[in-house]
């Protein structure tokens, strides 16, 4: 399949990668979008599966305990990237277990709308017996709403000297007691959609996940740049094209994560995840009744919470992934044919065969960075990013190879086009030798004069009646001044300066 250099407009075998007129790694430019879209569905839906609670939420509703697990989430974010190392024990639900352990210390997070009944949450008979979370070495921290800590300090005093906490010692309230990142009316907001604090939360949590897909897109496009590059310029150059490639990469990941968090406090969002999680399971099963998926399903797993899974456990986090992972990525397909939604329906610049099939190459390519970033799991972020990145390029390279069977993209009509161009300016400005030609498409491609805004140009100019003269037209006038730089290169020979030369000669023929 033969296809074409955006730089210069040389047409390349499928085996080319390096264009040989302009030296443009064209390979690159068939990257673009899969290397943006193609691991933020993965890794956001890692995200929101190891360090959230999402269905534990319960939309926010009033009464429920939704907002404590939104509270814990909340604090031990705050933990973690305050450096400390955080286990989130809670998962086990064990009882009397801490809701996480920070550095080895076990912590119990209590979030009730007064301080005495956060107090009281945490000691038996509400709050008239005993402290509840006791460990070998004494009392479990209490950590509590932001705004209700001085009053618990108050309230933890008062039980202290009650001998309610057995094996105190000489611990005090400001010992036991801990201030937690948010308020309890914080707390609430975060466990519901629509609002700014979970907006907030959303965004922070996302944010540290989107910089690692910026930071290995970024090194992963440079060092397929750096192949290519000629010169310390053409280096330079591949830096910042590389660095705002992997900028992209980072914020479709960040709106992902948003995107999808928000979708799944609505009640909407959970019963489409209840009826993905259904799907999956079966998905799941038949993949583990396999030998090779049965290891597969264990190593992604233990690679995403980073300890040894295996059964029913590892079975479970596949599905719950996949589960979340589905509504990633019809966030992550919504966010990427922006695009060309609005180039179709708004600006008009492209036609609806090639709108379906971009569509179609973003599907599939959304689908093939899945199985790349869940198989890249094993490996960590790292892993998943290009897993995904890999999975995501070949899965749009194999669809868009099918596509073109059946429709020619716009650009390659324009392209066919463009050769026309090519010829009649050749023959108005007279080139003469093969050495002219070349130096015109060496210009061409120094100037970047044809790319995607001169062929969607194009397009839109003839679209009213399908109309390729004026398309053709369009590309001579912005081909024009390449032509007649050459020719101004040109030997002149003036006459009348030279006016006895040629009469001599003339004088000279024999007749």
């Amino acid at each position: 399949m033969k296809h074409f250099c955006l730089h210069c407009g040389t047409e390349l075998q499928e085996f080319k990668y390096v264009c040989p007129s302009c030296h443009h790694n064209t390979y690159l430019d068939s990257l673009d979008d899969k290397m943006v879209s193609a691991s933020a569905g993965i890794l956001s839906a890692v995200n929101i599966e190891l360090n959230t609670q999402w269905t534990k939420y319960r939309c926010g509703k009033e009464g429920s305990t939704g907002h404590g697990f939104a509270a814990e989430d909340y604090n031990a974010f705050y933990d973690r990237i305050s450096g400390n190392v955080v286990d989130q024990s809670g998962r086990s639900n064990e009882l009397n277990g801490s809701d996480r352990i920070v550095n080895g210390s076990p912590i119990q997070v209590k979030y009730c709308k007064t301080p005495e009944a956060t107090v009281n949450a945490a000691f038996d008979s509400n709050g008239l017996g005993d402290y509840r979370y006791m460990t070998d070495t004494g009392p479990q921290i209490l950590e509590v709403p932001y705004d209700q800590y001085e009053r618990c300090l108050q309230i933890m005093d008062e039980k202290i000297r009650n001998g309610q906490i057995k094996d105190s010692g000489s611990l005090k309230a400001k010992d036991i007691v801990r201030k937690g990142r948010c308020t309890y009316t914080q707390a609430k907001n975060i466990a519901k959609a629509g609002n700014i604090d979970s907006l907030l939360f959303d965004a922070k949590t996302g944010a540290v996940i989107a910089l690692s897909s910026l930071g290995v897109s970024f090194c992963v496009r440079l060092g397929i740049a750096a192949l290519s590059c000629k010169s310390t310029e053409d280096l330079k150059l591949a830096v910042q094209l590389s660095f705002l490639e992997g900028f992209k990469s980072g914020t479709i990941t960040l709106s992902t994560s948003v995107i999808t968090s928000q979708i799944i406090r609505t009640q909407f969002g959970r019963n489409f995840a209840a009826l993905m999680q259904h799907m999956s399971k079966d998905s799941i099963d038949t993949i583990y009744g396999t030998s090779i998926g049965k290891n597969l399903v264990h190593d992604i797993a233990s690679g995403m919470w980073q300890k040894s899974l295996t059964g029913a456990a590892a079975k479970n986090v596949a599905i719950k992934l996949v589960r979340v992972n589905a509504i990633t990525n019809t966030a992550v397909f919504l966010l990427t044919s922006v695009p060309d939604t609005y180039r179709f329906l708004v600006a008009r610049s492209i036609s609806s065969p090639q709108f379906i099939k971009n569509l179609v190459v973003n599907a599939m390519s959304i689908s093939g960075a899945t199985v790349g970033g869940i198989i890249g799991l094993k490996f960590g972020t790292p892993g998943a990013v290009v897993g995904g990145m890999v999975g995501g390029t070949v899965g749009g390279i194999m669809s868009k190879t099918l596509m073109d069977r059946i429709s020619k993209d716009d650009s390659e009509y324009m392209q066919e086009l463009i050769k026309i161009a090519l010829l009649e300016l050749s023959n108005d400005y007279g080139i003469q030798s093969q050495s002219e030609f070349d130096a015109v498409i060496r210009n061409i491609g120094i100037d970047q004069v044809i790319d995607t805004n001169l062929l969607r140009a194009m397009y839109v100019a003839g679209q009213q009646n399908d109309d390729d003269v004026v398309r053709v037209n369009l590309a001579k006038l912005a081909l024009n001044y390449q032509f007649d730089v050459v020719a101004r290169q040109r030997r002149r020979f003036h006459m009348m300066e030279n006016e006895k030369f040629i009469l001599d000669s003339i004088d000279d023929i024999e007749v």
